[in-house]
């Protein structure tokens, strides 16, 4: 089979394609990341987003799930017929660097953010691989998976790629 893997991914982006909006308005970043997947019409697309919303904490959350939402509607709009989804839970963030203090609180809100988009999953019929879950049992075994509390590492790349391969069976 041709395989062909595209990471249309950004920094620090939101629902809202906020980070996206570095040159313009967060509306013209989103429109061009729709445009860009329509031009692609991938077939499988992985959806990762809750980590930067979170920090809204449960008061963010409608707004969050209402774009969530619309984004998944304006990708299926725009990708091959029958594309398949799978959505990806924010990760935690690791008690390192100096904001270390802060973690359980920055945590217990991805918690909830990683529960709505395993909702959303569900009500959308696609696949929700929970980065979050597998994240805290290799913990259990392993340190750090980040050099700063929140960005991965190489290790925690060659980690992550075993954890995606544990929790994805497409």
């Amino acid at each position: 089979k041709k395989i062909i893997f595209r990471n249309l991914g950004w920094d620090g982006d939101t629902v809202w394609a906020e980070s996206r909006g570095i040159f313009d308005p967060p509306a013209v970043g989103y429109k061009r990341m729709i445009e860009h997947v329509g031009r692609l019409k991938p077939t499988v697309i992985f959806v990762g987003y809750g980590n930067n919303e979170a920090f809204a904490g449960k008061a963010g959350l409608p707004a969050f799930i209402k774009q969530y939402n619309t984004l998944l509607d304006d990708l299926t709009r725009v990708s091959a017929k029958g594309a398949r989804f799978v959505l990806v839970s924010p990760m935690l963030h690791e008690s390192i660097g100096p904001n270390f203090h802060k973690v359980k609180t920055i945590n217990a809100k991805t918690e909830v953010y990683a529960t709505a988009v395993k909702e959303i999953a569900s009500r959308s019929d696609c696949r929700y691989l929970d980065l979050l879950s597998l994240q805290k049992r290799w913990y259990e075994v392993d340190a750090n998976l980040t050099y700063n509390g929140l960005h991965l590492d190489q290790e925690g790349y060659h980690k992550l790629t075993h954890l995606l391969r544990a929790g994805l069976r497409y």
